[in-house]
């Protein structure tokens, strides 16, 4: 089994002003961004992206202000039936348009939010 963490999402109300907040205080770099909805700032082997929410969480849902997300290079389908065979929620695999990604999301046992993902093999 093959799995690290690579990244943390944060979802949150003004994605401009912690842009800037982690690039000036944290030394980070700016590796993606669509102006005031998302950004992805990374900091040596680990990522953060800033997503726009503009709502608020409640604990356990998985609507979150932030999720672990981890990288996988074992069969996305089978890892998704092992969490849920330990009882966890997951939701379905899916992508996301310009997206190089198949993701699940998920709960540990305590109900805070992670996401598997796997690279979408290109023939490129």
């Amino acid at each position: 089994m093959s799995t690290q963490l690579t990244g943390l999402i944060l979802f949150v109300n003004e994605v401009d002003q912690l842009k800037k907040f982690y690039l000036d205080h944290f030394n980070g770099q700016l590796e993606e961004e669509i102006p005031g909805q998302w950004v992805l700032l990374t900091f040596g082997p680990m990522s953060l992206g800033l997503h726009k929410s503009g709502v608020s969480f409640e604990q356990g849902s998985l609507e979150t202000n932030v999720k672990l997300i981890f990288d996988t290079s074992d069969k996305l389908s089978e890892k998704r039936l092992l969490f849920q065979s330990l009882g966890l929620e997951t939701t379905e695999i899916k992508t996301f348009p310009s997206y190089p990604y198949h993701v699940f999301d998920g709960k540990d046992p305590e109900g805070n939010v992670f996401q598997v993902r796997m690279k979408i093999k290109t023939d490129n």
